[in-house]
């Protein structure tokens, strides 16, 4: 009998279930699809390299697409009591233009968020073992079919008739079972924590020149924290030498809003980095071999904004219903779906968000669309309704809209 109050299961436990789904990787995509198929009522194991609570870099915001995924999970309320939530987006140009957009968010530590979805995944019924997936494999057994895990310094394996492969930016287990279509990560980043008595109640994003060519960040938290970063994306340093930590200096010390804060406050622990896989590419998401690919494993993080937890939230919630489906049937084809519903859905807002990103590293534009932004409430709308997904960013960052809104 499994004993609920022990977190984690030695392997040599859960070697003797056979799962439902394997669920590899416990953040927000690996969680939120172990939350929906434990609620199926299915056998779900998640495993992961770390105990939870865990620490993860993060620029720890919550954008709109984050908060109605955490709203249809049930779990809004919940984050809501946690974390701390914002009414306005600033984002300012390389020129230090200065655009407001009303709209509501969070911030939340990825800690904190990241352990509320795995509580509810155990709470639902999922399970945990700690340990490092070293290869998954299609097998049988007792003549059924499914996947067989390995798990690095245990004699034992796990068996479930399905796997979902949610092991974020790690390329590892994509090599290993064939899946691996881009190695290299599309952005890196940086952050750190400032502790500040500065008022500021806004989201702060920053085009500014002491970071081009990339992007800088900070983000009001609850208790006077700070997350304070920047990235920059692999498209914008073929042949450059670029030190994010470097940048990072140069933007709390030369952007007045940053270097206030400072003044202010003082740092809390050490700057940090972490890669990000953007674009919806990089991950075959075809379902063959009896496996899915979700979260940021199979790029769900967006160009342009940096923003991901919403996303892999969203794929994680859609492979567990193509997982269940399968599960019904006994069909591996009935996972193809995914993939194309994927590309169906979120392809033209990935394209589009890359398209915008090749926009605004040029500074001309940049500034020129921020100045006009300033003075028209029909454009901060309109960045508004790609925040909500109520419009395509293509429709934005186009030849055609750019010179419909140059001539407005």
């Amino acid at each position: 009998m499994h004993d609920r109050s022990r977190q984690s299961d030695p392997a040599a436990e859960v070697a003797k279930t056979v799962f439902d789904v394997a669920v590899i990787g416990a953040g927000p995509a690996g969680t939120a699809a172990a939350i929906r198929l434990a609620r199926l009522g299915r056998r779900v194991l998640l495993v992961d390299r770390a105990e939870f609570p865990r620490k993860k870099v993060c620029g720890d915001g919550l954008l709109p697409d984050a908060r109605a995924m955490l709203d249809e999970i049930g779990l809004l309320e919940r984050v809501r009591e946690k974390a701390r939530e914002l009414s306005r987006i600033r984002i300012y140009s390389v020129g230090r233009v200065e655009v407001n957009f009303e709209t509501r968010s969070f911030t939340l530590p990825r800690r904190e968020l990241d352990a509320l979805l795995f509580s509810e995944a155990l709470a639902a019924g999922a399970r945990f073992t700690k340990g490092f997936v070293e290869q998954c494999r299609p097998s049988e057994k007792d003549g059924r079919p499914g996947v067989r895990m390995e798990l690095r310094g245990s004699d034992r394996t796990v068996f479930a008739r399905f796997a979902l492969i949610a092991t974020g930016a790690g390329t590892h287990l994509l090599r290993k079972t064939g899946r691996l279509s881009r190695p290299d990560p599309s952005a890196l980043a940086v952050r750190g924590y400032v502790r500040s008595d500065h008022p500021l109640d806004a989201l702060v994003i920053s085009y500014d020149a002491s970071v081009l060519p990339g992007y800088a960040w900070i983000f009001p938290m609850a208790e006077g924290r700070f997350n304070v970063g920047c990235g920059v994306f692999s498209s914008e340093t073929k042949g450059m030498k670029v030190d994010l930590k470097a940048s990072l200096e140069r933007f709390l010390t030369s952007f007045p809003l940053a270097a206030e804060i400072l003044e202010r406050g003082e740092r809390v622990g050490p700057v940090q980095g972490g890669a990000l896989r953007c674009g919806l590419s990089g991950a075959d998401l075809s379902g063959r071999d009896r496996m899915l690919v979700a979260g940021d494993a199979a790029g769900t993080t967006f160009h342009l904004t940096g923003e991901g937890v919403g996303k892999a939230m969203r794929s994680g919630w859609m492979a567990a219903d193509y997982l269940e489906k399968a599960l019904q049937s006994g069909e591996v084809r009935d996972l193809e779906g995914y993939g194309a519903e994927m590309e169906a859905r979120f392809r033209s807002f990935y394209r589009s968000y890359e398209a915008g990103l090749g926009w605004l590293r040029r500074p001309w534009f940049n500034n020129w669309l921020a100045r006009k932004a300033a003075r028209s409430e029909a454009l901060r709308q309109d960045f508004i309704d790609i925040l909500h997904e109520n419009l395509d960013p293509g429709e934005l960052f186009c030849v055609g809209g750019i010179l419909k809104r140059l001539f407005a």
